[in-house]
């Protein structure tokens, strides 16, 4: 029978001949239906082949030929009949076309099956079978049974002294006996029809493939805990561990498991292996070993290895795969599989965060891995369940296919494409997911040489951050790429990759330790485990070569990463900064990311290119989001934070303007300094009072009150809340803690609120102390002859440098819309010299303002201390407007 797809096929392929006198290829066939893959039209001429209704010379180009039709025959289609339970026939009375060599001379009949019960002779529901018309049967024969008159069934027979008995061939179902029947027909054969299984490339037949499969999962578990006693295999891999977990080791073995039997059948559909079921743990043993003779790596023993199933499991697995077509399977499906039915804490216990496929295919474009590729070496050093090694790996086999002979294709995608990952999980699923981009060249390579087996992939179960001292193959291999010494002496031409995040305060001190002395340059402070791989990354790099990564924005202002933003911005190019942290790339995930492009080039005037807030996954894949672009070496001015300035052209312009090098920064011409804490537990309250305490050395205190401090200061005035602090250095020695000295509070001076919605600074000519939630600031010496300190009281209450620190330090925000202000930031501010009389006339109305009695006589100074800030930055009407609805 032939199904409806496979009749468009057969059809296509006949007016194909008519009208070119010739066949056509499996790649023009593949184009016409959009099949995924060659192997799906491989599969569809293979079906119509078994069929009878087309011939194929192997390995020979355009070889299919049509069948005359006098090879086929019509025989009727009378109705259902059931695999299962007996169930009263469905008659249809239709016909179908069968080849000749199926059937003899004798009457024939078929009958579409429904049920599972005889699937271990490779009948499975929605077959056809093809039955020969007798009344007698052997004992083991498969028949068409009559029961009650009206009710059939497909069952194995068997003759008993008083009856029969009727047998499925599934052992999850038991054999039942009757006194009386009537054998209708012998099956003789089988017609399978793959068209009624699901393919995985539907997002929806995912679903319900991953649906399914969770449950066979729970159930495997559960058969694995029964399993284990503590093993040799357990001991290895607890090595691994930061957190030795056994129930972790249950959940890696069991997808392992299942991983390797759906690799079977990703095999089978492919043409590489030939099996309908795996009844039991010796017949997975078997194809496993013949497996080993298409890529001996996965199918050898691995430490989750050790779990033997049992035959109901193999059979309820047997069972869904035969659902789904796996013909077309070719991009990451482990790592889709994965990331919709593991739950956010398995794979937290895995250490598995996926990234999407839009972001990955964004890198691979940004880093021009597209275009001349034949040759050049990727790496990810943290590569996870390989989605990046599986997208590379995907495109250069399309680069190549076409012109490259399949062999040669096979083993550049082995010499080029590498992956590290601390977690033997997520190296198996990585190397299997390469493995399975591979499947379809092997099947061409097979068919010239059946001997050949690829070599092993190159997906390394190390720590990135260690150089192994062991000296086996594949360790020197490893050492050689961390050293680049050997073949990588020169380096590799791409680096990407989605590094893991650790803040140091939560690693193990073996971890903290070892970054410490790989990456000494970075790791140092409370820095964060993504530094050191954005490091290791970089070492890696060739000359002129690309990393592309995906990493937390923090690092973009991070103190922890200013030496690494001092060497990039010293030492390489910075193609582009990308921020996609409203993109929700990882579901249920706290980190705000950013996509940075690098190459190992000395910038020489490079503009590079930044874009803020890509609002959705869509605008990443189409690349339709606005882009900036900066100088490079402007970032050298702002305490090298790496700023992504808006798209907005206006916003831009009026930031470019601020950012010139006409201006001189603010630490020109004020000192700040922090101010007074307490580091150990209790000692606040030894010191800090609501009263004046007993003591010659009592001060008043601004930011005294805990969580509250912070409104002792609004912008230009300070208002005491009654605190005081007893400031008896000699005590606060005792309990090793050091005071600020007083000269830094005794003296005019501004207060800085270090958390605020808006920069807000007030002004102090009375001698006040403060908390660490204030830092202070006062005159240079240098500057005191020029400036009077109201002036800079007014600069940064000001509208325009908000503005300003809001969009260049935007990475500082915290919780509630608060902005988090640091010296070193503030410092980067851009100060426009005045006149004299300019100065005069904003410290004249910075007066007013300290001695305003209400709201509304301070809004309207407030407004004319802006007016004046913005005519002393020269800005225009329209400028005036964006900053003032900024704020």
């Amino acid at each position: 029978m032939v199904t409806k797809k496979q009749q468009m096929v057969l059809d296509f392929i006949k007016k194909y001949q008519k009208k070119n006198k010739y066949s056509p290829s499996l790649e023009e066939i593949k184009n016409k239906f959009k099949f995924a893959s060659v192997s799906t039209a491989h599969y569809y001429i293979q079906q119509l082949k078994n069929k009878g209704y087309l011939s194929k010379q192997e390995s020979q180009h355009r070889a299919i030929n049509v069948l005359p039709e006098n090879n086929m025959v019509k025989i009727r289609l009378l109705g259902t009949i059931a695999a299962g339970q007996p169930i009263e026939a469905i008659e249809e009375f239709e016909t179908v076309t069968v080849p000749s060599n199926l059937i003899s001379s004798s009457e024939h009949f078929a009958l579409n099956v429904r049920g599972d019960s005889m699937i271990e002779d490779g009948i499975f529901d929605g077959d056809t079978v093809i039955i020969k018309k007798q009344n007698t049967a052997q004992d083991g024969d498969t028949v068409v049974a009559l029961l009650n008159e009206n009710e059939v069934t497909l069952k194995k027979i068997y003759r008993l002294a008083n009856g029969f008995k009727l047998q499925p061939a599934n052992p999850t179902m038991p054999a039942f006996i009757v006194k009386h029947l009537i054998v209708q027909g012998k099956v003789v054969s089988v017609m399978r029809n793959y068209d009624r299984r699901k393919s995985l490339d539907q997002i929806s037949n995912l679903n319900d493939f991953s649906n399914e499969l969770k449950r066979l999962i729970v159930k495997t578990q559960g058969e694995i805990k029964n399993q284990f006693h503590s093993n040799k295999e357990f001991d290895v891999w607890k090595k691994t561990e930061e957190k030795p977990d056994e129930n972790k080791f249950f959940l890696e073995t069991s997808y392992t498991f299942l991983n390797e039997i759906l690799l079977l059948w990703v095999c089978r559909d492919k043409k590489l292996l030939n099996f309908e079921i795996i009844k039991d743990s010796k017949k997975l043993f078997t194809l496993k070993k013949e497996a080993q003779k298409i890529y001996s790596h996965i199918f050898s023993n691995n430490i989750f290895d050790w779990y033997i199933p049992e035959s109901f499991l193999l059979q309820e697995i047997t069972n869904l795969f035969n659902k789904y077509d796996f013909t077309s399977v070719d991009r990451d499906i482990l790592g889709k599989l994965y990331e919709q039915f593991i739950t956010r804490e398995e794979r937290k216990k895995l250490g598995q965060f996926y990234t999407p496929e839009s972001v990955i295919d964004y890198i691979l474009d940004q880093i021009e891995y597209t275009k001349n590729i034949d040759d050049e070496k990727i790496i990810d050093i943290s590569c996870g369940s390989g989605g990046f090694t599986t997208r590379a790996t995907n495109r250069l086999i399309n680069k190549l296919k076409n012109d490259t002979n399949k062999k040669e294709v096979i083993e550049k995608v082995i010499n080029n494409v590498y992956g590290m990952d601390i977690n033997p999980f997520a190296c198996y699923l990585a190397e299997t997911n390469m493995l399975i981009q591979l499947l379809d060249l092997i099947v061409e390579v097979k068919k010239d040489n059946p001997k050949y087996i690829v070599p092993k992939i190159k997906i390394f179960q190390t720590n990135s951050m260690e150089t192994p001292s062991l000296l086996s193959n594949e360790e020197r291999e490893i050492k050689d790429i961390k050293n680049k010494a050997g073949r990588f002496v020169d380096g590799f031409d791409f680096v990407v990759g989605n590094p893991p995040y650790l803040e140091a305060k939560k690693m193990d001190a073996d971890t903290k330790k070892l970054c410490i002395e790989t990456c000494p340059n970075v790791a140092s402070g409370a820095f964060d485990l993504f530094v050191c791989f954005i490091d290791k990354g970089l070492r890696l790099l060739k000359t002129n070569g690309k990393l592309g990564y995906i990493f937390p924005n923090k690092f973009l202002i991070a103190n922890y990463a200013k030496k690494m933003r001092e060497e990039l911005l010293d030492k390489y190019t910075i193609k582009e900064i990308i921020d996609i942290s409203e993109c929700e790339i990882f579901e249920n995930v706290s980190v705000y990311p950013v996509i940075m492009i690098i190459q190992n080039k000395k910038p020489q005037d490079n503009l590079l290119k930044t874009a803020e807030k890509v609002a959705s996954v869509e605008e990443l894949n189409n690349k339709s989001f606005s882009i900036t672009e900066i100088k490079q070496n402007i970032y050298k001015r702002d305490d090298l934070v790496f700023f992504i300035l808006p798209s907005d052209k206006k916003q831009n312009s009026i930031l470019t303007k601020l950012l010139s090098e006409k201006y001189k920064t603010l630490d020109n011409y004020l000192i700040m300094r922090w101010t007074i804490s307490f580091h150990a537990t209790g000692l606040r309250e030894k010191f800090l009072f609501p009263e004046k305490p007993n003591s010659m050395f009592a001060k008043k205190l601004i930011g005294g009150k805990s969580f509250a401090g912070n409104d002792d200061i609004n912008r230009y005035d300070l208002k005491w809340g009654g605190w005081w602090i007893n400031y008896d250095e000699e005590l606060a020695r005792k309990h090793k803690n050091q005071l600020p000295p007083k000269s830094l509070f005794e003296q005019e001076k501004l207060i800085i609120c270090q958390n605020s919605l808006r920069l807000r600074a007030a002004y102090d000519n009375k001698n006040f102390y403060c908390k660490d939630t204030f830092f202070v600031a006062s005159l240079r010496t240098e500057a005191k002859n020029d400036f009077e300190l109201k002036f800079f009281l007014a600069i940064l209450n000001s509208k325009l440098l908000h503005f300003y620190y809001g969009n260049i330090y935007k990475g500082t925000h915290i919780a509630g819309g608060y902005l988090h202000y640091l010296i070193g930031y503030l410092y980067s501010l851009p100060v426009a010299k005045p006149t004299k009389k300019q100065q005069a006339d904003i410290v004249n109305l910075v007066n007013k303002i300290l001695k305003a009695k209400d709201n509304s006589e301070f809004e309207k100074l407030d407004n004319k201390i802006d007016e004046l800030i913005y005519d002393l930055y020269d800005l225009d009407h329209e400028s005036v407007d964006i900053v003032n609805s900024f704020v």
